[in-house]
């Protein structure tokens, strides 16, 4: 998505016969988990894009990724398999890319999870978690596969946000504090959202997060805020929002000095994975 003019611009679209696997990125209408898992889609340069597909063909799972300049698609799966004439079809999902530019999926009938060196094409580290149980893997901040959703932890930019009950994190700012929507519900079907900042934290017996961890940047509104990114200054921040039919893009500063201010409108269920400056 260009800021600028919120316009957006495609880079794959998928033809009939391949069932790509919605889960590899793992959205909630909410937009919960959103944006960490968008940016674990792409490689850090943001120049790969994982995708995970099901080909009926060889009723084999697979994985690879797209290169944004080319659009150009690289099955991974086959790399790895070889090729042999009589061997059992490759099974594997949940394509991502780590934080230091490996590329991560899961195995299904190995039943672990394989780290990839794009250069080589060789799998450079496999980990197998004591509970395989879950979908929508992701690698967590300790580096390792991880799958439920727990408090917000100290980590890195491209690391995992973990999410509390009420607090939605969206993107990280430092290694303490993450933008994040704060949920509000009044009983009805309606509910009322703030974006703001959230700061590391320890749970509480309640399950929640403590009163002062977040702190809002946005009125309240009754627009769904589905992703956000702040600018490479940390000054200004740019979050998607729609209601009913309505989406636009939106800029705050990120002190919450003034009023979110309206960018454009855009058609597409469109999310900010992270902002380059140009």
């Amino acid at each position: 998505m260009n800021i600028a003019d919120a316009s957006v611009e495609t880079l794959a679209v998928f033809k009939g016969g391949e069932e790509t696997a919605s889960g590899c990125i793992g959205s909630t209408p909410s937009g919960q988990m959103s944006g960490p898992r968008y940016r674990q889609t792409f490689s850090p340069d943001l120049k790969r894009m994982a995708v995970s597909w099901r080909d009926a063909t060889s009723n084999s799972h697979r994985v690879g990724y797209i290169e944004a300049a080319t659009g150009k698609r690289t099955d991974v799966t086959a790399i790895l398999n070889g090729g042999e004439d009589f061997s059992a079809a490759p099974q594997h999902n949940n394509a991502m890319f780590d934080p230091d530019g490996s590329f991560f999926f899961r195995d299904i009938k190995a039943n672990n999870f394989k780290w990839v060196d794009l250069t080589t094409m060789k799998v450079t580290k496999t980990s197998t978690p004591d509970d395989m149980r879950g979908d929508n893997w992701w690698i967590g901040v300790g580096g390792e596969p991880q799958s439920e959703a727990e408090d917000i932890t100290a980590g890195g930019p491209d690391q995992i946000l973990p999410v509390t009950t009420d607090d939605a994190a969206l993107s990280w700012l430092d290694s303490n504090r993450s933008l994040a929507v704060h949920y509000v519900f009044d009983g009805t079907a309606t509910s009322h959202a703030f974006l703001g900042i959230l700061k590391a934290h320890v749970k509480q017996a309640d399950g929640k997060a403590p009163s002062d961890s977040f702190t809002a940047i946005t009125p309240e509104s009754d627009f769904n805020i589905t992703s956000a990114v702040a600018d490479d200054k940390k000054e200004n921040v740019f979050f998607t929002a729609y209601r009913g039919k309505e989406a636009y893009l939106f800029s705050v500063p990120l002190d919450g000095s003034s009023a979110p201010k309206r960018i454009g409108a855009f058609k597409a269920d469109a999310r900010l994975i992270d902002y380059a400056a140009q």
